[in-house]
């Protein structure tokens, strides 16, 4: 199911941004008319010497940092600790996936309440 939910965030369009890594952060919420947080923006990624770095900016103000997710890549599967700028929480533990595909880098991450998935936006032909 996760996975499932986590691949039909990846899918979700947005159009504003040009040819980039871009994010989504979906987030369960006590909420029977709308169960699900989202969050977009785009994305940089850094994978030096097996070290993941991943900053995610707001879409709507792409000068703000919301999050930095700080962890270790081991054959293909992520670990990382979930920073949220401007907030005390202490952040999440991460776990999942980074590939590179034909299309371009696909991350999948959890903490088990939230997914993160970040993306290279299809480019428009």
């Amino acid at each position: 199911m996760k996975r499932i939910t986590l691949v039909i965030l990846l899918m979700l369009p947005i159009s504003s941004f040009a040819d980039e890594l871009i994010w989504t952060r979906a987030v369960a919420i006590a909420n029977d008319n709308n169960p699900w947080n989202y969050q977009l923006g785009k994305a940089e990624i850094s994978t030096k010497n097996n070290v993941f770095l991943a900053k995610l900016y707001d879409k709507d103000h792409p000068n703000f940092l919301r999050y930095t997710l700080n962890g270790d890549i081991t054959n293909n599967k992520v670990k990382a600790i979930l920073t949220i700028h401007g907030s005390d929480f202490s952040g999440s533990e991460y776990t999942g996936y980074i590939d590179n595909f034909k299309a371009g880098i696909v991350v999948q991450l959890s903490d088990g309440y939230s997914f993160i998935g970040v993306r290279e936006k299809y480019k428009q032909k």
